[in-house]
């Protein structure tokens, strides 16, 4: 399942080249703690695809309650939104919210402006 699924907008997409191969709709931390971009298509271990840094909105999984308008950030480990900063690469804003580990919620996405 995908981990990101990609609802609208026009997203900046740039090339990434993976050391092991994504699946469409996984997240990838580009630089650790900081930045993260968003498959939108398989891309091969070792070749050159593209990865979207937004603007757009997105549907993820979210570890916890969120309310809308918090700035969310993407847990490497669970591989969810969360609102834990800690380790843990800005990812943008919750445009829904959740009060529970394990529900959907809309983010719009805004890893381009290379906050973290």
């Amino acid at each position: 399942m995908a981990e990101a699924v990609f609802k609208h907008g026009n997203p900046i997409m740039v090339d990434h080249t993976p050391g092991s191969a994504v699946a469409a709709g996984e997240v990838v931390e580009i630089t650790a703690n900081t930045f993260a971009g968003i498959a939108h298509s398989a891309i091969e271990a070792s070749r050159k695809g593209s990865l979207s840094l937004g603007p757009g909105v997105y549907e993820f999984t979210a570890d916890g309650a969120l309310a809308i308008g918090a700035i969310v950030y993407w847990d490497t480990t669970a591989n969810k939104v969360t609102a834990t900063a800690t380790n843990n690469p800005k990812i943008g804003t919750a445009l829904t919210a959740t009060t529970a580990d394990g529900q959907k919620i809309d983010v719009y996405v805004f890893s381009f402006l290379g906050v973290g």
